[in-house]
């Protein structure tokens, strides 16, 4: 869902777009609202309701990336596998799993892939954004759809050791969002 574009906007939208539970309050000062609006958690306010109009909550989560090194290629890579603290089911991509979060380091071709359990139904390309603690973004990239792998979106490769279509270039947990485009 994405909140009404124009006035008038209820608190109930923006509990519904923050997917929160009947009953669960709201308020401004929440970290998940400043990040719904793209600010940094430290952000002072005021915030209004007129911030939240067009805004849409994508995915985002806590992913724990493991690296694997085979000669001369570095995997960092979540694996819904893995377990650890992605919510990898979400209403923003049609309740479809993600399955592997990944960037590939190396001389000869850099990138990073999201696979899907299946088809989640969409071909949008889609802005993965690495944040810092305070949800400024640190890194960011863009994914298209892989039509021959069918539930692959990828980021361009570049060669020679370029890092930047990689999300990931260091193991840890790191909070991400997932947007389409």
């Amino acid at each position: 869902m994405t909140l009404p574009a124009v006035p008038p906007i209820s608190f109930q939208d923006i509990a519904t777009e923050l997917r929160l539970l009947p009953g669960e309050g709201l308020s401004f000062s929440w970290d998940n609202v400043k990040r719904l609006l793209g600010m940094s958690r430290l952000h002072p306010g005021p915030i209004s309701l007129s911030d939240f109009l067009g805004k849409t909550r994508p995915w985002w989560g806590l992913v724990p990336v493991r690296s694997n090194d085979i000669v001369g290629t570095t995997w960092y890579s979540w694996n819904q596998s893995d377990g650890g603290l992605a919510a990898a089911v979400d209403p923003y991509f049609g309740n479809m799993p993600i399955t592997a979060i990944m960037s590939t380091v190396s001389a000869s071709g850099s990138d990073s892939i999201i696979n899907f359990q299946s088809d989640p139904g969409f071909r949008n390309n889609i802005k993965a954004q690495l944040l810092d603690d305070n949800y400024n973004v640190v890194r960011e990239v863009v994914l298209t759809y892989n039509a021959q792998a069918g539930v692959q979106w990828r980021s361009a490769t570049l060669g020679g050791g370029d890092t930047s279509t990689c999300l990931f270039i260091a193991t840890g947990i790191f909070t991400i969002n997932l947007i389409k485009l």
